[in-house]
């Protein structure tokens, strides 16, 4: 058994700590898709059960597409940028056709659409905090306006 250090990880624990935050957002999706679904048809029967479930499934969609833009835009791709606009026309579209085809229900629609990020809070964080890459740390910049002046009598 072994002991955990304050060292940083090394590169071979990157993967596995990204595959272990894949596995506990799916299994919250989960959760939170199979609570839904079941909550709301107990409380209002097949329809709402059904369009709160469409809900946090929409809105697992627009969490992974946002999630995907904002790594491509800090990784400097601009072009992303373009998309975000389509990318809310097309949520909006998404659920005004399922409200239109009475697929789903709008207040359980809208109301599920805002479980999946709400439930997050609840997720529990990590101990350690996330390092970034060791080749992406900048030094701190030494300002002679930054540095504190001499108090006089203090060692």
């Amino acid at each position: 058994m072994t002991n955990p250090s304050s060292e940083p990880a090394s590169d071979g624990g990157a993967p596995t700590r990204t595959a272990h935050q894949r596995v506990r957002l799916g299994v919250h999706l989960a959760v939170v898709l199979v609570s839904a679904g079941l909550a709301g048809g107990v409380a209002g029967g097949a329809p709402a059960g059904v369009s709160l479930a469409l809900g946090v499934a929409l809105s697992a969609a627009n969490l992974l597409l946002m999630r995907r833009i904002t790594s491509a835009l800090a990784s400097g791709g601009s072009g992303w940028l373009m998309l975000l606009p389509f990318k809310l026309v097309a949520l909006v579209g998404v659920a005004y056709a399922l409200v239109a085809a009475k697929v789903a229900q709008p207040v359980p629609l809208a109301l599920g659409f805002a479980l999946l990020p709400l439930t997050a809070i609840f997720l529990p964080r990590s101990s350690t905090p996330l390092e970034p890459p060791s080749g992406s740390r900048r030094p701190a910049p030494s300002s002679p306006a930054l540095s504190l002046p001499d108090v006089p009598g203090t060692n």
